[in-house]
Formats: structure tokens, C-alpha cells, sequence
């Protein structure tokens, strides 16, 4: 049932990304833009697949510091397959909701117990939303929003989008530090929701001690989390360092694309603070991988950077570098997996 819905959400990001691209295709000529990608500088096309190989190896990074600093039995190669394993179930999860549990199942299937794991992914998640924040925040200061001019209406979700990451981190931050609070809210808010006939239906509330218990194990985790950083200030400074890295990485791939059409008129930092307003922009929308939205916003912002015989190009090459090509990746790196788990099975069962 899990195989065939995750190959069903797969299929409905392969649709999202066709008609995206029909629609954008209406107004570029399909042929132009094959020509323009295929005249560009493979040197620096290919420096844009190598900082989005970075991207992968800083998350990883982070990922092994954190579990061997709470002794967690774990090989660097493995993180590298839990990243990979996010981006593929983030992809086609809507506001990217798969991919740590995907992470969590997995690191169980390898031997790390829950509590480690949901600890190391929690530092992961403040760090990487808390890295976006800032960027965000330097992107504001920088350009004096003049961005927000070049984006029309599209800049309310730049609005939601620093509104619901700033929440995130925010409660994620209260519940680390005041999770009493956190814990006595949920149960409150469980017990009046119980109380309308209507939500009462619903199946996840047919069941309220199955919610209280999640609630429970939720915040310990977070209980677990708290003790880590007041332990490990230093790990936790240190990722937060490499996160920002890890997304420079990301966003950078954008500038080498730019500079493989022989392009020069625009510096790097402009590039990288633009794919940050549209990280921020698409990052909570809640359609798997964003897929429409980051295009969209993408070529509102970039068509001031790009030529327009270059911009879909641009836009072609730069999501399928960050985006595309890493959910195409993660797949493989799945099946393989999945092959692999399969046939240990068989052995043991020998």
C-alpha cells in the first residue's frame, strides 16, 4: 500500500512538472531554448553539479556530526542515503512532510534508535529553516526590497513564506525550551476540537488517545533535543555554520548556469539573494516539490538577470541541476536500496 502510494505521489510530480512546463512552453519557443542549453559552457554547468553535490555533503555532514556526538552508530555513506532518501520524499510530499519520516524509518531499519534520530533531525530542521531566516533577512536588508517591485503580487507568498518558516522555527524554539507550555496547549486544543460534532467525525480525532500519546513522544523528543544543544553548543554553532554553506551551495548553482551562457552583467551575490527569495517564496506551499510556484516566481525575479533568450533556459537548467536531477537521483539511490534491503531479507530467511 506504501510502494503504490509513494509511486502514485510520484506520478502526480511528474504531472505538476509537465504541465508547468507546457504552460511555460506556450510562451518560449521549445526549439530556441534546447539550442541556447545546448551552446552553454559545460565547464560551468558542470561546477553548478558539483555545488549541488555539496549541497548533499554538507546535509550529511551535519547529519553524522550530530548522531556520532550522541554516539549513534552510523558510517558517513549512510547519511548521504538519508539525504538523499529526504529529497526524494520531500519532493513528492506536499510542504515537503515526507521526507523525515522517510529518514526516520530508514535510520531504524539501519540500527539507530528513534530517540537519536529524531533528535539529529530536529537540530537539522531548526538549523536549515533558521539558515533560510537569515538569508532571507540579508536579502531584505540588502536590496532595500526592491525585489518586492520585481515580483508583483507574487511577493505576498515571499510575506507567507518568512510568516510560516519564522513560526516554525519559533515553535520549534518553544518547544525546546518551554515544552510544558507546548504540551499543555496541545492537550487543550485536542480536548475543545473533541467538543464539535463535526471535527469529532473525523477519523484522526476518533481516537484522542492515540493523538495524546503522539503529542507525548513529540515533545519529549524535543525535551531530548534541548538537553543535546545545552551539551553540544559547539556541534550545534557548527551546523548551523555549515547549513548556511549547505545553502549557499544550493543557490549558487543558479550563478554557474547564469555564467555557462557567457553571461557577466550581474554579480554573484545578486543571484544568490534572488534564489533565496524564491526559496523562501515556494519553501511551505503546499504542493510536492513546489512545483509551478518556484518556477513561477523564478521567472518573475530572474528576467531582470537573464536576457529572455536565456531566461527559460536558465530556468530549465537551474531547476533540473537543484531540482529535477536530484529527485531523478534519489529515486535510483531508492530502488538500489530497496534491492539491496530485499535481498539481506532473502539471505537471512535462507
Amino acid at each position: 500500500m506504501k510502494n503504490t502510494k509513494s509511486l502514485l505521489s510520484l506520478l502526480f510530480l511528474i504531472l505538476l512538472i509537465t504541465v508547468t512546463f507546457l504552460w511555460f512552453f506556450h510562451q518560449y519557443d521549445f526549439r530556441e531554448t534546447m539550442q541556447a542549453m545546448k551552446n552553454a559552457s559545460l565547464a560551468f554547468l558542470f561546477a553548478a553539479v558539483l555545488s549541488n553535490l555539496m549541497f548533499v555533503l554538507c546535509e550529511a555532514y551535519n547529519l553524522y556530526a550530530i548522531l556520532v556526538s550522541i554516539q549513534a552508530d552510523v558510517k558517513f555513506r549512510k547519511c548521504v542515503k538519508y539525504v538523499f532518501v529526504e529529497c526524494y520524499f520531500c519532493a513528492i510530499t506536499p510542504s515537503a512532510s515526507g521526507g523525515q519520516p522517510a529518514q526516520l524509518l530508514y535510520m531504524r531499519d539501519d540500527g539507530i534508535p528513534l530517540g537519536k534520530s529524531s533528535v539529529a533531525l530536529l537540530i537539522i530542521a531548526i538549523t536549515y529553516k533558521g539558515s533560510l531566516l537569515l538569508y532571507a533577512g540579508i536579502t531584505y536588508l540588502m536590496t532595500r526590497i526592491s525585489f518586492l517591485d520585481t515580483m508583483g503580487r507574487l511577493r505576498y507568498l515571499f510575506y507567507l513564506g518568512i510568516l510560516m518558516n519564522a513560526g516554525a522555527v519559533l515553535f520549534m524554539v518553544m518547544a525546546l525550551f518551554s515544552g510544558g507550555i507546548i504540551r499543555r496547549l496541545s492537550f487543550f486544543l485536542i480536548a475543545a476540537l473533541k467538543q464539535i460534532p463535526g471535527i469529532r467525525k473525523i477519523r484522526i480525532m476518533q481516537n484522542t488517545e492515540r493523538l495524546y500519546e503522539r503529542v507525548n513522544r513529540t515533545m519529549d523528543s524535543y525535551q531530548e533535543g534541548a538537553v543535546y544543544i545545552a551539551k553540544h553548543k559547539d556541534v550545534f554553532v557548527r551546523v548551523l555554520a555549515i547549513t548556511m554553506v549547505q545553502r549557499t551551495f544550493r543557490f549558487i548553482v543558479t550563478y554557474f548556469v547564469y555564467c555557462s551562457f557567457g553571461l557577466h552583467e550581474t554579480g554573484m551575490l545578486p543571484v544568490l539573494l534572488l534564489q533565496s527569495v524564491v526559496s523562501v517564496s515556494a519553501d511551505m506551499i503546499p504542493i510536492p516539490g513546489a512545483v509551478g510556484v518556484s518556477e513561477t516566481c523564478y521567472m518573475r525575479l530572474f528576467r531582470s538577470v537573464f536576457p529572455r533568450e536565456y531566461l527559460m533556459p536558465s530556468l530549465v537548467l537551474s531547476r533540473g541541476i537543484s531540482f529535477y536531477g536530484m529527485v531523478f537521483l534519489s529515486s535510483i539511490m531508492i530502488i538500489v536500496s530497496q534491492i539491496r534491503k530485499i535481498g539481506r531479507e532473502k539471505r537471512g530467511n535462507m
